[in-house]
């Protein structure tokens, strides 16, 4: 039986042996040309012989143990689990390597990216107070002395335990023939890479290289024999070669040097993802090493990634000592300037109070400064007075109570009550400034005043920001008298004299405070000479001249001669030109605002594109289209503008404004131009797009643009149909249309509304005018039936019948000229006897061939009163109209009367 065993495990040696030699096989042909090709070097040894000889000499088993006893139980672990981990892909991503055939990326995606995750208990976002700190740090105190007591009992158990551990590590180690992942080799191994290194260090690379590929097949997981072979290929200046064999002893090195290594190489060559990849590794393999963990955040903040930063701080947490107190505190001011710089003030304000409530001993004025600038920009004034007493040692003080009882009291009630402030002699200018802001701020002008009055003493060369601070919070609450010393210093100073804020915040200073108004007008013109593009100087030195009366002076300030334009000043410019009644000028300085965001029409087509589609989005891509296709420039050169936003409602009233305007001076062409410009505007598109339509339809309508205004008229009559104004409008368009598109449009919608009767008499005019009779008789019986009080209804009823009486081969006609009759006298009744009425059934009489009847009704046209036309509108009066007819009638029988109608009613 013993001898049956004895071959079953030589002939696993063996199988074994044949499956390591077929994973090299690849490694051996990869390098094999440059095996042959290696020049032999010189015979001088490149190393001391006694150095080699200490490093790779192996450990005995009793260093051995002494060494695995000194690394815990947590390497230990981590040891025995990536020996029973299993490993099925490594061997052939390392040939794959070593091959060439898989780049970095793929690499990381198949070995892991070795991204650290977070921890969201180290979160900086939900800081713990005061109370829970303490109540933490309590329980930690607990949690520790239940561990020592339970420590002590399992004393034996874990001593036994990590004996077992050892025993099992090195029985792996050795039966596995190099499967594992362990620090060290096999002695025979060990002795084999020690004279691959005598080998390299006597100038036989191709010797040595041999003996690494050798102990590649024993043992596959050892970086030993990779960072030999790198070493070798970078002599022969491989430096490819020599980066894929030592990613490969970065992978299988238990130590995060090899990666540390390869991140600074990365950098010198700029690639900086495979940088942040090395350094990522290295922290996962010694995390608690918080070096590393700076090295990526600096990488990644020279990569302008705050996102990824951010979290690579809050992870940092999680390994942070309560003894580190700078480390928190760098840690938290990082944290902190990241969230600042995103605007997540909020979340920098908890990274730093947490960092104050766990390392109180520790904060420097740095750090106070910085969570003075989180809490000034919060405008959390009073809380900033607080940090200053709790650690700048600053003091309110009271004359009328002790110090000790005062400090008792809220901040709120200190500044109420308070007669003075100390301030450390050793408190920096900088915290000076922001305790003189916080004071100025809270309205405690009694305290602050000391301060402003010691920083006047101060050099404005080198504190001269300090002035401009201290000088803008002092504005901001109307207290320009107290700011003009420190902007008259300011301006003295040969450094600050040309600034223009220096000159705007003098100039407010002088308004605010009561001083000289013109010379608040004379140092407002410095700043629009110095700044001419500052467009609230402008405004403010426009507003002045035009308190003043000088309204030319005013116009001239907001007067912009150079891009880009600021639209707050062309606002202001085109109300006070049409407040003159200066209309050119108003009308340009309008186009100028609306330039930004109107489109500027070239051709009949653009604007045909503009009002056939709907969305804004969609007019511009068609117009776009519409542009390549011609080979015209996409977009066009036009002026540029200032980010200062003007309200839609502000623009759609200047807008309103110019259409009147030029509508009233009969200047329809460019109403035209003007509003179907607006329809390309995203901004008024998206407030006021019906009533851009409608102005469109009324510009086409007065400019005669027939073919335009029944494409925007079509639009309104779809959406309100029943709106009779609606159809009076498309009447007006079909009137002055040169085509008959609205036949089949009226077709269609008379299907879709049959009930809307006003349907049925346009398409009756249609059929009559087409000459289809039959198809207007019942269209027109149609309303007749549905409004029989309606006088148009039976008007066209008898100049129906009165048609298809005069027509050649119609039958009965006699019954036709009856019906017409009929139809006619109903609309005499239902219209009154007027000039209207009697005039029309004269001119069918007059068709119908009735002369003495057309004579007859004439006549009586001419008796009735003549419509008197109101101002402004037009003039009804048909007597002209009548006295032709009456000639004509007359002129085959009766000249002498047909000349006396002439003259009587037509000659001027």
């Amino acid at each position: 039986q013993q001898l049956h065993d004895k071959d079953k495990d030589h002939s696993l040696e063996e199988q074994q042996q044949q499956e390591q030699q077929q994973q090299v096989d690849q490694i051996n042909t990869s390098i094999e040309d440059d095996v042959t090709d290696v020049d032999l070097m010189s015979e001088d040894s490149l190393f001391d012989e006694d150095d080699l000889d200490e490093e790779d000499d192996e450990l005995d088993d009793e260093e051995e143990e002494e060494l695995t006893e000194q690394e815990g139980e947590n390497n230990r672990e981590q040891e025995l689990s990536n020996l029973t981990t299993p490993r099925p892909n490594q061997d052939k991503i390392m040939q794959r390597l070593m091959n060439d055939s898989i780049s970095f990326s793929e690499l990381t995606e198949l070995m892991g990216e070795g991204e650290t995750e977070i921890c969201p208990a180290a979160s900086v976002v939900d800081a713990p107070t005061a109370a829970e700190i303490a109540q933490q740090q309590q329980q930690e105190e607990d949690e520790r002395a239940e561990e020592k007591r339970k420590r002590a009992v399992a004393d034996s158990f874990e001593e036994e335990l990590s004996q077992q551990q050892r025993q099992q590590l090195r029985r792996r180690i050795g039966g596995r023939a190099g499967r594992g992942r362990g620090p060290r080799l096999h002695p025979s191994l060990s002795a084999l890479m020690g004279q691959a290194n005598l080998c390299v260090g006597n100038s036989d690379p191709n010797e040595a290289i041999k003996m690494c590929l050798e102990v590649i097949r024993q043992f596959p997981n050892s970086y030993m024999p990779y960072e030999t072979l790198a070493m070798i290929f970078e002599e022969r200046d491989k430096k490819e070669k020599a980066l894929q064999f030592n990613l490969i002893a970065a992978f299988l090195s238990p130590s995060p040097g090899k990666w540390i290594d390869l991140a600074e190489h990365y950098k010198k060559m700029d690639e900086l993802e495979q940088a942040m990849y090395c350094y990522s590794r290295a922290i996962k393999q010694s995390p608690s090493t918080l070096a590393y963990h700076w090295s990526r955040v600096e990488l990644l903040e020279r990569m302008d990634n705050k996102g990824r930063a951010l979290k690579c701080y809050t992870y940092m947490l999680k390994f942070l000592k309560p003894k580190q107190a700078e480390e928190g505190l760098r840690l938290a001011k990082e944290i902190a300037k990241i969230h600042f710089s995103l605007q997540n003030y909020v979340s920098a304000r908890q990274a730093m109070e947490t960092a104050f409530l766990r390392y109180p001993e520790h904060v420097s004025h740095e750090d106070i400064n910085l969570l003075l600038d989180v809490l000034v920009t919060l405008n959390d004034y009073v809380n900033s007075l607080v940090v200053l007493q709790t650690y700048a040692k600053v003091k309110l003080l009271c004359q009328d109570m002790s110090e000790e009882t005062f400090e008792q009291l809220p901040v709120g009630q200190q500044l109420e009550q308070a007669t003075r402030c100390y301030v450390p002699p050793e408190l920096p200018i900088d915290l000076r400034s922001k305790l003189t802001l916080c004071l100025i701020m809270t309205k405690t002008f009694t305290l602050a005043q000391p301060l402003i009055d010691a920083l006047l003493s101060e050099s404005t060369e080198e504190f001269g920001d300090l002035f401009l601070d201290t000088a803008e919070s002092l504005l901001s609450v109307t207290e320009g008298a107290r700011a003009l010393p420190l902007l008259e210093k300011l301006l003295a100073c040969s450094r600050h004299s040309l600034d223009p804020t220096v000159w705007r915040l003098y100039a407010q200073a002088l308004v605010d405070g009561g001083g000289d108004t013109q010379q608040a007008v004379q140092a407002y013109y410095k700043v629009v000479e110095l700044a001419p593009d500052n467009a609230s100087a402008r405004l403010k030195l426009s507003s002045i001249l035009q308190q003043q009366g000088n309204h030319d002076a005013a116009l001239l300030a907001l007067t912009q001669q150079e891009q880009p334009y600021d639209c707050q000043v062309l606002l202001v410019r085109c109300k006070l030109l049409h407040e003159r009644g200066d209309h050119q000028q108003f009308l340009n300085a309008v186009a100028l605002l609306l330039g930004r965001h109107f489109i500027n029409i070239r051709s009949r087509d653009e604007a045909e594109v503009l009002i056939n589609n709907k969305k804004a989005s969609n007019k511009l891509e068609a117009l776009k289209e519409l542009r390549k296709s011609k080979g015209e420039p996409v977009e066009d050169a036009e002026p540029s503008y200032t980010t200062s936003d003007v309200p839609t409602s502000e623009q759609w009233n200047m807008f309103v404004r110019a259409c009147k305007l030029l509508h009233k001076n009969n200047r329809f062409a460019e109403l035209e131009r003007l509003t179907y410009s607006a329809l390309g505007s995203r901004e008024l598109m998206k407030d006021y797009m019906r009533e851009v339509e409608f102005f469109c339809l009324q510009a086409s309508m007065a400019n005669n643009n027939s073919y335009f205004a029944f494409n925007l008229v079509r639009d309104v009559v779809v959406r309100y149909p029943r709106n009779n104004r609606v159809w009076n409008l498309l009447n007006q368009v079909i009137i002055k249309a040169d085509d008959i598109r609205h036949n089949r449009f009226l077709l269609r919608r008379q299907q879709k509304h049959p009930e809307i009767l006003a349907l049925s008499m346009l398409n009756g005019h249609n059929s009559l005018v087409a000459g289809t009779y039959k198809y207007s008789l019942a269209e027109y019986m149609k309303v007749f039936k549905g409004r029989q009080n309606d006088p148009l209804a039976s008007l066209m009823l008898g100049l129906t019948y009165t048609h298809m009486a005069c027509q050649k081969f119609s039958a009965n006609k006699n019954t036709m000229v009856t019906q017409a009759w009929v139809f006619l006298n109903s609309y005499r009744e239902l219209r009154g006897d007027c000039q209207e009425s009697l005039y029309n059934i004269g001119r069918a009489m007059h068709q119908l061939n009735i002369l003495h009847q057309a004579i007859h009704y004439y006549k009586l046209a001419l008796d009735c009163p003549k419509p008197v036309a109101g101002p402004g509108q037009p003039d009804f009066d048909l007597t002209r109209e009548i006295a032709l007819n009456l000639s004509l009638v007359y002129r085959k029988g009766s000249i002498n009367m047909s000349r006396y109608y002439v003259r009587q009613y037509i000659t001027v």
